[in-house]
């Protein structure tokens, strides 16, 4: 049948041939298999924006309660709702809390304003704080005793120097100096990461759930990461903990312990019960699943008030390679176990996580494919829309037209024009190009963006209540965060989080905060801690010079001859050696000041207990 004249038939082949070429790798992409992997991949994203809906529900509730209080007379709601339980007689009543802090590396600024916000509380019982750490050189000792001369007072914080951890993690090893030398009058004991900022009530909210519900094991609360740059492995790590928020939501039990804030009784730490000490002391690795364990094993209750969560600010640069090596941290401690129960838990969880990241994020290769297919086709649709084919007049058969259509002789998204009627590209293409692949790949990526809004309410939801706990501090706002950054740092967790658990499984060892740890059976086997380097720095500081020039007078009067001998064959060297010898000097009235100040300027210098009998007798 001549339906198409000659002189357009060549014309009609060619202007056919990428539509056919679209419409062909579409119907690849239309297998049944693959729609059963879209289905899959939805049903999980839809899922989890559910429950992140539920875990927003829980705050916004929270927030609802502080505020209605607020409005009928209780200015303090955000410390406690119960204005009863404000009063004197209630507060002076209170039991003792020993904070334990375990401390290690450089703190700057940020840090410092952290651990200021756990010291400043607004709980009427008595506090200690504990700062562990592994040495005298750590950085953080001297950090400590700045913080302790700036709260003297006001604050009582005790500094302990736990030694280098031998059999478990340094984390663990320092927690567990801290618990051993915390006050006996204390009734409970608090584990705090460092690296969190608290509320004024924290303290007050978490002896309240241990205090009204004496069954609980243990009380605890989870941080929620906010990244300060504007970094797409920042916001992957972000994404990495953000469906964990879903288990510490509930406003009362919670599913797991997180090790960053963790409330026990000291009683019961200190009598190992449930063997929880035992536990954590036998190669352990991570606390919080440690603890986790021993509450599953023995049937205990573990809490989590709906105020206890804590925004923790991303700050430094977020490369791709700081976000490998975190996500590899958090997947290691899922390897890890201390007994038959933590093995199947872990070992679930890693598989839960490996296998919806993988469900995930491999329907989303021809999905994104079967998009651009087709927005490649509307593309050349648009571009061809004003060259029509002119078909021989009397064709009018549908069938016919559909099926020159589908054999790519016709179509490709231009308009047909029979008897002076046009037949509309997209009736064309929507016969040339797989419309069940298509449907099911714009609902794939539909429920991808339903998820992310659904994340977005809660981060909304956590921040508005943060901002609520915490009156007097800076507010945090999210007009500062990226959608946009949001959904590519969630793909790229997603994409990548398979690779780093398998691999972070064949391999024993991880590095962190400078230690490596090598795992055998679930346990920590080998504990590797750095070479300390003594080697001084160049000075560079005109402030640090003179203050070298003022304390080398004071050096000279203890060291004597050996330092003015004259044997320095270059001015730099004496003033090396100087940096190095006071760095030996051991601690004494009159000379904390100046050396504070001097590894503060000089924070790579490592300050040694070793020093000679020399300047021992003299110290």
């Amino acid at each position: 049948m001549q339906l198409i004249e000659g002189a357009l038939l060549t014309d009609a082949v060619s202007s056919c041939a990428s539509a056919w070429w679209c419409s062909s790798c579409s119907s690849l992409l239309c297998h049944p298999s693959l729609f059963l992997l879209q289905i899959q991949s939805s049903l999980i994203l839809i899922g989890l924006g559910i429950a992140w809906l539920w875990a927003s529900q829980s705050r916004i509730k929270e927030t609802r309660r502080i505020r209605s209080a607020q409005k009928t007379g209780n200015p303090f709601a955000f410390v406690d709702v119960e204005m009863s339980r404000l009063s004197h007689d209630v507060q002076r009543q209170l039991p003792k809390v020993s904070v334990v802090l375990a401390v290690k590396g450089s703190i700057g600024d940020a840090g410092m304003d952290n651990w200021r916000s756990q010291l400043v509380t607004l709980y009427g019982g008595a506090v200690e704080y504990i700062f562990c750490v592994e040495s005298e050189d750590d950085p953080a000792y001297f950090a400590v005793q700045s913080l302790q001369k700036e709260m003297k007072g006001v604050v009582d914080i005790r500094l302990v120097v736990a030694g280098l951890a031998t059999a478990c993690s340094q984390q663990i090893h320092n927690q567990l100096a801290g618990a051993k030398v915390a006050s006996e009058e204390s009734k409970y004991l608090l584990f705090l990461d460092d690296d969190i900022q608290c509320h004024p009530g924290t303290l007050g909210s978490l002896v309240k759930a241990m205090e009204t519900r004496p069954e609980v094991f243990c009380c605890t609360g989870y941080s929620f990461d906010i990244p300060s740059t504007p970094s797409v492995s920042a916001y992957a790590a972000m994404a990495y903990r953000l469906p964990l928020l879903i288990g510490m939501s509930s406003g009362g039990p919670a599913f797991f312990v997180w090790g960053g804030c963790i409330m026990l009784r000291l009683a019961d730490l200190r009598a190992d019960r449930n063997g929880m000490a035992s536990a954590l002391q036998r190669n352990g690795y991570s606390n919080d699943l440690i603890l986790t364990s021993v509450a599953g094993v023995h049937g205990c209750k573990v809490w989590c008030p709906p105020t206890a969560i804590f925004p923790g600010r991303m700050s430094g640069a977020w490369t791709f390679r700081r976000y490998w090596n975190y996500v590899r941290r958090q997947i290691f401690a899922l390897t890890t176990y201390c007994s038959s129960y933590a093995y199947r838990t872990n070992h679930v969880g890693w598989f839960f996580y490996t296998y919806a990241s993988l469900a995930v994020t491999i329907p989303l290769i021809p999905s994104t494919i079967h998009l651009l297919l087709f927005l490649l086709s509307l593309a050349r649709s648009a571009l061809l829309s004003s060259r029509p084919l002119l078909l021989q007049s009397g064709v009018t058969d549908v069938a016919t037209i559909a099926a020159l259509a589908s054999s790519g002789l016709v179509g490709g998204g231009r308009p047909v024009v029979v008897d002076g009627r046009t037949l509309w590209w997209e009736w064309i293409v929507s016969r040339s190009f797989c419309a069940t692949g298509l449907a099911f790949s714009l609902g794939h990526w539909a429920c991808i963006g339903i998820a992310a809004l659904l994340g977005m309410r809660l981060f909304h939801a956590v921040i508005t209540l943060c901002n609520l706990l915490s009156p007097e501090k800076p507010q945090i706002r999210l007009s500062k965060l990226s959608l946009s950054l949001g959904v590519l740092g969630m793909l790229m967790n997603l994409a990548l989080l398979p690779v780093i658990a398998v691999y972070t499984y064949l391999q024993p060892a991880i590095t962190w905060a400078g230690i490596k740890y090598v795992r055998k059976s679930g346990l920590v086997a080998k504990v590797r801690h750095p070479t300390p380097q003594l080697a001084p720095p160049p000075i560079e500081s005109r402030m640090v010079s003179q203050k070298l020039l003022d304390l080398e007078s004071a050096a000279g009067g203890l060291i004597g001859d050996e330092f003015d001998g004259g044997c320095w064959s270059a001015p730099h060297e004496k003033r090396d050696w100087l940096v190095e010898v006071l760095a030996r000097v051991p601690w004494s009235k009159g000379w904390a000041e100046n050396m504070e100040m001097l590894c503060r300027s000089l924070p790579s210098i490592r300050m040694a207990r070793s020093v000679s009998p020399k300047l021992k007798k003299s110290g």
